[in-house]
């Protein structure tokens, strides 16, 4: 943060936990807060679709917490005015306000266990555990998903590929960013 502060005006910083939140939100001088993808979560998982109820609570999947004004009041007294969405390839009510859309992947889930880990070792997925010792397999490899989900296992996060962008952008999302 000091080395930030010798820059004489803010740098935007997109947070994804409340512990950098926390530290970060000290410091306005340094500091223009953006709420990261990893904080601003939807749920995305593309096996939802299968699970029982799901069509019946479809709608429910389109919101998160910042559909709440409170919330975004909250957020926004702690200076956080810009939020970070993922593509993920459903609808999704995004509320008035600055935001970014990430594109084309977007986070499903991050676990301490790993699958590939399980895969080379054990010769099956199933046999995922806490890992100790990480051989570091995923630097060259990913765990890969049935086609038609369009996942990708990376490290211990899971990855979800969008490539549908055929609807037109909600005038709420002002910038995109691409992680590639």
């Amino acid at each position: 943060m000091e080395l930030l502060a010798t820059r004489n005006r803010p740098i935007e910083l997109a947070v994804n936990d409340w512990g950098m939140l926390e530290r970060t939100a000290k410091r306005p001088d340094c500091v223009e807060l953006t709420l990261g993808p990893l904080l601003n979560k939807l749920r995305q998982d593309p096996r939802m679709r299968w699970k029982p109820g799901y069509e019946a609570h479809r709608s429910l999947f389109a919101e998160n917490s910042l559909n709440d004004p409170a919330f975004r009041d909250y957020l926004g007294s702690l200076g956080i005015h810009r939020f970070e969405y993922e593509a993920c390839g459903r609808e999704v009510r995004i509320p008035e306000g600055r935001h970014s859309l990430h594109l084309p992947f977007c986070h499903t889930n991050v676990s301490a266990w790993c699958t590939l880990k399980a895969r080379c070792e054990a010769g099956r997925r199933g046999a995922q555990g806490p890992v100790d010792g990480c051989p570091r397999w995923c630097r060259e490899n990913a765990f890969l998903y049935p086609r038609e989900l369009k996942l990708i296992g990376r490290g211990n996060a899971l990855l979800m590929l969008n490539r549908s962008m055929d609807a037109p952008l909600p005038p709420q999302i002002d910038r995109l960013v691409f992680n590639l």
